[in-house]
């Protein structure tokens, strides 16, 4: 068998499991769902870097870090702000106060804010998206705020959704809706968002395709 026949087979035993309409359908997908999952990420909040810690929370975490007495009472001269202070402060006074003694290094360890912070700040709305909300946008009833964090929702999960092709119409139909409501806040843009809307359209009649999760579970039940 010549490397041509070999090549022709191959491609011969991929048309029967993935059909250009799969593959097509699989590319609507993916392309929808970039789109809108890049528009959610500039609603995010960052991550706390720098968090501001409490007075009594300062002075109790510096008795444990700075490992003596007279060194924590340099510390505890300038802890006075009742408002507390920021961990780039802490860091600022042993640098100050302490150069070269590593106790910078132990304050940042101590107050690091931890995966548990980026995971808060990823599913949460920034400020300046709701300042969007509230004077660019001007969605209606809804406030600013629980606008901003709808839409982030709206922009992190629906997209996955239709990522792995599971509950593919559902995340086709919310998209779509979005897309209606982008419309009415960006009437020039119409041209770009009728093509978005004829993806998802496509997604919501003829389904994700071959190449998806719900594929795979419609699969499952029909053979139990």
């Amino acid at each position: 068998m010549n490397i041509v026949q070999i090549v022709r087979n191959f491609f011969d035993k991929l048309s029967g499991l993935i059909t250009p309409p799969d593959a097509t359908m699989l590319f609507f997908r993916l392309w929808v769902a970039k789109i809108f999952y890049t528009s959610g990420r500039t609603k995010a909040a960052a991550p706390d870097t720098d968090p501001l810690i409490e007075l009594d929370v300062a002075r109790e975490a510096m008795r444990g870090i700075a490992g003596d007495d007279a060194t924590y009472a340099a510390f505890d001269r300038v802890l006075t702000d009742d408002q507390g202070y920021y961990v780039s402060e802490l860091t600022e006074f042993a640098d100050n106060l302490f150069p070269d003694s590593g106790l910078t290094e132990k304050i940042e360890q101590t107050f690091a804010t931890g995966i548990g912070a980026d995971i808060s700040a990823f599913f949460t709305a920034s400020e300046n998206a709701a300042l969007l909300f509230e004077n660019e946008y001007q969605v209606p009833i809804l406030s600013p705020e629980f606008a901003a964090q709808m839409a982030l929702y709206g922009e992190t999960f629906l997209p996955i959704m239709l990522i792995l092709g599971l509950g593919s119409r559902f995340g086709a139909m919310g998209l779509l809706v979005m897309t209606l409501v982008i419309q009415t806040v960006y009437p020039n843009l119409f041209y770009d968002h009728m093509v978005w809307a004829a993806a998802l359209i496509g997604i919501l009649l003829i389904g994700p395709g071959k190449m998806s999760l719900d594929n795979l579970i419609a699969k499952k039940l029909r053979t139990a």
